[in-house]
């Protein structure tokens, strides 16, 4: 006998056996969100298969239709929400579910939370839930955005990461209108501390560097560097690295590796450190030590090179009581790693944004002691969150 392809299941109370059809794309199925996923997908379970679809709520019942069909899960959009719960809002930007910048606007804050202490969690599998320092303001807190220009139209790109979006507004940055750069070249825009918009391509001196005001320091930085785009969020951060390593060390040794233009460096020599700050980018070093030398911070020194080869030249000249590690989003490298396991430093504060690779670092920094965690939310309306641990080298078992 010949049967259709598909899988087979045995249930009694119907027939003896009957047969499942796969599904395929273009069709439509119904089912209840059971959790969101890093990304911010939605995850619906359907006839054995996993099938992932955005702008979803957990607990939500959706009606969705399949545009992909992989080996082991689906991707659907959403067609229509059946059952609503509380925690659905209405999204702010009229560009939101084109525009590629944010994912959670059609979910309330405090549930945009639990989602990230969740993923945080899962990630490092954590039995006890973790703090999650609250965004102050959840709209108009980016300090700068990118624009890009593609045939006569300026904006962000699109979901697909392809496509340009032309934009006259962002929530997420400024309440302002941004009509004025719309038909301009791209570029970066900030937003100053007076509120107004600057194009920062036009703002910075002849050395390529624009200041900014940190705490009460001077930070010179440019539009080629990574900055932390939540100035208030992320001096909270920074404000937390300080007491903990004031609590470890009060005039520690402290070896910053990825220390981009150097606010944390500058912040701990503040405090009574003395910091050595590693960074490849030569132009964030460049700014580095312009606001080293206009803040008269002596006791910060900033190297610039790969940290791969760069650090072992400095742990050879001196020993560093703590070392702060905040890698970009691919984690750390295995060279790295294994410096680290080599010069076992007794405290370890890695800063990281991307909870997998955190996830994978520290599966391989097994010799240290997790002592603290919190998550910090420096991103409001998107997946992104901010984790920091605290790690202590736990002291070799003795033999029996």
């Amino acid at each position: 006998m010949n049967f259709p392809e598909g899988k087979f299941t045995h249930d009694e109370s119907i027939l003896p056996y009957v047969i499942l059809k796969p599904m395929e794309e273009g069709e439509t199925i119904q089912g209840v969100v059971e959790k969101l996923v890093f990304g911010g997908q939605g995850l619906i379970r359907h006839k054995g298969m996993v099938v992932f679809v955005a702008d979803v709520v957990p607990g939500e019942e959706v009606i969705v239709r399949i545009t992909q069909k992989k080996r082991s899960y689906l991707v659907a959009t959403l067609e229509q929400v059946v059952t609503q719960v509380p925690f659905r809002i209405q999204p702010k930007c009229s560009y939101f579910g084109v525009c590629g910048g944010c994912q959670l606007q059609h979910i309330a804050y405090t549930k945009q939370l639990e989602f990230k202490q969740q993923m945080v969690q899962e990630a490092l599998r954590l039995e006890h839930p973790i703090e999650i320092v609250p965004a102050q303001k959840q709209f108009a807190y980016r300090r700068k955005i990118s624009l890009h220009a593609r045939e006569g139209k300026t904006g962000y790109y699109a979901r697909d990461n392809v496509s340009l979006v032309a934009i006259d507004h962002c929530p997420i940055f400024t309440e302002e209108s941004l009509v004025p750069f719309q038909n301009s070249l791209d570029g970066t825009i900030m937003k100053r501390p007076d509120g107004s918009l600057h194009r920062i391509k036009e703002g910075c001196d002849k050395e390529g560097c624009f200041e900014e005001e940190v705490d009460g320091l001077k930070i010179y930085t440019s539009p080629r560097v990574f900055l932390q785009n939540y100035p208030e969020q992320s001096l909270l951060l920074y404000h937390d690295v300080l007491a903990i390593m004031k609590r470890l060390a009060p005039k520690a040794a402290v070896l910053d590796l990825y220390c981009g233009v150097g606010i944390l460096s500058l912040l701990a020599a503040r405090q009574g450190h003395n910091v050595v700050g590693i960074e490849c980018n030569k132009q964030a070093v460049k700014c580095a030590k312009k606001s080293a030398l206009t803040n008269g911070c002596r006791d910060v020194t900033f190297v610039a090179g790969m940290v791969e080869q760069q650090l072992l030249r400095e742990v050879k000249k001196r020993a560093f009581d703590v070392w702060i590690v905040n890698p970009p989003r691919q984690g750390l490298s295995e060279q790295v790693i294994d410096h680290i396991l080599a010069c076992q430093p007794p405290f370890l504060i890695m800063i990281s944004c991307m909870p997998p690779t955190l996830a994978r670092d520290l599966k391989k920094l097994a010799m240290y002691e997790m002592v603290e965690i919190k998550a910090y939310d420096m991103f409001p309306q998107t997946t992104h969150v901010e984790t920091m641990v605290v790690l202590h080298l736990t002291p070799p078992r003795e033999s029996k």
